[in-house]
């Protein structure tokens, strides 16, 4: 009996030892360090393969009284790695172990015209990327180095309309061959006539296109005689096209932006915006340490952006790096009557107008229910109550996820604060309780089935999606590379 109890007597004070919280401060240190801060804490061994660990970069920690999952949370939340506990050892693998261990692919082909001629030195993009190639004599190219996924290879040439083909890379590399059309306006003359209201829709495409963020300012279009403009005056809508790629100079965040718009629409009586198109980046600056004035402003640009919430929502990251995400549904307005009842009390005070009969209250009036009927019938109400992200977010393949959802997603961002020059465009701005005051606030609305994305923070079907509040704000001009990696702060 005595035995039983020292034996009962030691694991509780074992379990207790190494149930002490952690506190850990660390900037910039190498994962392992980490670690073995963890470990001296904690009493946790630690297990993982140093091959997962060769292209992690430096991570910061700032934890206080955490537990032993408080504090692996802070270190992992930007990393592509995962974690598990059992008996008091921590072993530590790869999110997706298909995409870390596979081996680098590549797309390759021939650019030709239509007479299946190669076209030498013909532009070769990937969109949304840094990556560029030229194709060679014969009209070959190849782009190597790539990841599993979903990419778009955009192809210019002086004398052609610029082209694009989809491509999923899986477990082979690709090739193919691509045909570019003659650009008519090459061939023959055209005649263009003056448009009274070129400067106008120009200047609301722009607004709409770029933005109105102060980054969106810098922005300059190189190119504008590429762009043409259709104006619906019964539906009040602005539509463009351009026949070749739109050049953008972006001066805040160091970017030439060589952009193929496929689609472009604005309601001018919604304000709603719909555009989908496929940019290529350059950097403006050759010298990287000229390059490095950019730094902070790229790294707020991409904080708290659809780009950097689709990748914290694949890794399952997000509330981690600081997105809340609740749901905004709508609610019968119950300070609005009926339609017939109002329709009533109109008719009824507009004869006891005519009759010269007091109004004793304002119920009683006409003007009252006029307004009442102007009332919508239901009312965005925000629902205070995180959305489980295993509710939210499916797999579809095994490079990309689905997001369905209905109502509105009203995302949070917790570590920026509104700007100065956000609060001066008001129509942008997004109700909020007063505990969110100033927290960066968008919102999300689900236009098609599904919305799919990559880890890279694409989405793969972007007219899925309808924007307001902060990333309806920050447009083109504050758009950042894919393979852009945000540094720790």
């Amino acid at each position: 009996m005595k035995i039983a109890l020292i034996i009962l007597f030691t694991a509780i004070i074992y379990t207790g030892a190494f149930a002490q919280k952690i506190t850990v401060k660390k900037t910039e240190v190498r994962l392992q360090n980490v670690f073995k801060e963890l470990r001296k804490q904690s009493g946790y061994d630690f297990l993982y393969n140093e091959e997962i660990m060769k292209n992690i970069k430096p991570v910061s920690i700032d934890v206080k009284n955490a537990s032993i999952e408080q504090a692996l949370d802070s270190a992992f939340s930007d990393l592509p790695l995962k974690y598990a506990i059992h008996d008091r050892l921590v072993m530590i693998s790869a999110k997706d172990t298909m995409q870390i261990n596979a081996k680098k692919l590549s797309i390759s082909g021939m650019i030709k015209d239509r007479k299946g001629q190669p076209l030498p030195g013909a532009s070769v993009y990937l969109s949304h990327y840094k990556i560029g190639v030229s194709a060679d004599n014969k009209g070959r190219f190849l782009i190597a180095n790539l990841n599993p996924g979903s990419y778009t290879v955009l192809v210019q040439m002086i004398g052609y309309l610029p082209a694009s083909q989809n491509v999923t890379l899986s477990v082979r590399s690709t090739d193919f061959d691509l045909v570019l059309e003659e650009s008519v306006s090459v061939l023959k003359e055209v005649i263009v006539r003056p448009d009274p209201y070129r400067a106008r829709r120009l200047r609301a495409f722009k607004e709409a296109f770029l933005g109105t963020s102060k980054n969106a300012k810098s922005c300059r279009i190189l190119n504008e005689d590429a762009l043409f403009f259709e104006y619906d005056a019964n539906n009040h809508t602005l539509m463009a096209s351009a026949n070749e790629f739109i050049t953008i100079e972006n001066k805040a965040l160091g970017y030439r932006i060589h952009y193929l718009l496929q689609y472009f629409q604005k309601d001018e009586e919604t304000n709603y915006v719909h555009y989908y198109g496929y940019p290529y980046f350059e950097e403006l600056e050759k010298d990287s340490l000229r390059r490095k004035r950019y730094n902070e402003k790229r790294r707020l640009a991409y904080a708290g952006s659809p780009q950097h919430f689709f990748t914290s929502l694949y890794r399952g990251t997000s509330k981690a790096e600081g997105f809340l995400i609740n749901k905004m549904v709508k609610a019968p307005n119950a300070k609005r009557p009926a339609d017939p009842v109002i329709d009533k009390r109109i008719k009824l005070f507009s004869e006891n107008l005519r009759k010269g009969i007091k109004v004793r209250k304002a119920k009683d009036s006409l003007k009252y229910w006029l307004n009442m009927k102007k009332e919508p019938d239901t009312l965005e109400v925000l629902v205070r109550k995180e959305v489980p992200l295993d509710s939210l977010v499916s797999p579809r393949s095994a490079h990309m996820k689905t997001m369905s959802f209905k109502d509105a997603l009203y995302i949070v961002y917790e570590k920026e604060r509104e700007t100065a020059d956000f609060n001066r465009h008001p129509e942008y701005k997004i109700k909020r309780p007063d505990d969110l005051k100033r927290k960066q606030i968008s919102l999300a609305y689900q236009l098609g089935k599904w919305v799919g994305f990559y880890e890279s923070g694409a989405v793969n079907n972007p007219s899925s999606l309808l924007y307001e509040g902060v990333w309806a704000y920050k447009m083109v001009g504050d758009m950042v590379p894919l393979d852009y990696l945000m540094p720790y702060k």
